[in-house]
């Protein structure tokens, strides 16, 4: 089961970001705020990313006022969304070592401990130059650990296979029956050596918020979903849809930390005490997915939410 908490850092360096998002931009004393509690909190790790605006930055500018211990501090490179497929080999080096320098830079570090892909294609697109490149900015020592950030369950799939990653991230929820049709837990615990977070576990807030603030999507009646998850809270003797959520994943012996972002030092203290509650057993979670739609990927991925 999972056994520890990431702080995810999203909130910390895009103003908004989050279809729940209510506090907007965050001072420098509440990101230092955040980080503290989450060190003092035993969080296993910090998840920052080159696209997540300020976040690196933020963080960086924190680290010589915190004890970090054994947290692993996590990025990932750009979305390279500039790069065309035809680029040549020099501006293909030049713009990974441009993302992974800029985050050396402002996290502060020589070694980035973990560099993820944010973009899984760039494991294969450009004729596996990206890969390429940051398996010979490891081998320099520039970076230690490479990871990905997938999106679809075939994509971590295809991560897992790969033995140089040796950190997964997925965003997996309660509403969220794919992951399981292809096995993915299977394929995790087979994978020893490489650490598995679950994110979006609240499907990037839209579980623990009224319908009304759910996206229109054709088939998706969230109210009955609302309404389900509910009762659901009532008849597993949770607290709120947040501890049902928390409790679900924490409770998924192929899911080793689960990464939370939030926008106050209160919330990241909810969801530690949250994850010191007993997780769902087997029996529950089989019970629980057993009475959740099948819901259409739209609703599942928030990428296509804007679209619809």
């Amino acid at each position: 089961m999972a056994r520890s908490l990431t702080l995810g850092t999203a909130q910390l360096g895009i103003d908004g970001y989050g279809i729940a998002n209510r506090v907007g931009h965050l001072n420098d004393d509440s990101v230092f705020e955040l980080l503290d509690c989450a060190i003092r909190n035993d969080v296993r790790a910090i998840d920052c990313a080159r696209a997540y605006g300020e976040a690196e930055a933020r963080v960086g500018r924190n680290l010589e006022r915190l004890s970090l211990g054994d947290v692993c501090l996590i990025t990932k490179l750009s979305p390279l969304a500039s790069l065309p497929e035809e680029a040549s080999d020099q501006a293909v080096i030049d713009a990974v070592d441009a993302s992974v320098y800029r985050s050396c830079y402002e996290l502060g570090l020589r070694t980035l401990p973990v560099l993820m892909l944010h973009r899984w294609q760039h494991y294969q697109s450009h004729q596996g130059r990206i890969w390429q490149r940051l398996v010979e900015l490891q081998q320099k020592g520039v970076i230690r650990e490479l990871g990905a950030s997938v999106y679809r369950p075939e994509e971590a799939a295809a991560a897992l296979a790969e033995p140089l990653v040796r950190h997964v991230q997925v965003p997996v929820n309660l509403l969220d029956k794919r992951w399981f049709e292809l096995d993915i837990p299977g394929m995790a615990n087979s994978r020893t050596d490489c650490t598995i977070y679950a994110r979006s576990i609240y499907l990037q807030g839209l579980l623990v918020n009224a319908a009304d603030c759910w996206p229109q999507i054709s088939g998706v009646n969230s109210a009955e979903i609302c309404a389900l998850l509910d009762t659901l809270v009532a008849d597993f003797s949770r607290e709120s849809r947040a501890d049902l959520c928390m409790a679900y994943i924490l409770g998924q012996n192929w899911i080793d930390s689960i990464v939370v972002g939030v926008e106050t030092k209160e919330q990241l203290e909810q969801n530690f005490q949250m994850a010191r509650y007993q997780p769902l057993t087997l029996e529950q979670q089989q019970q629980l997915a057993a009475r959740i739609p099948h819901l259409p990927v739209e609703l599942l991925d928030p990428s296509q939410w804007r679209k619809n």
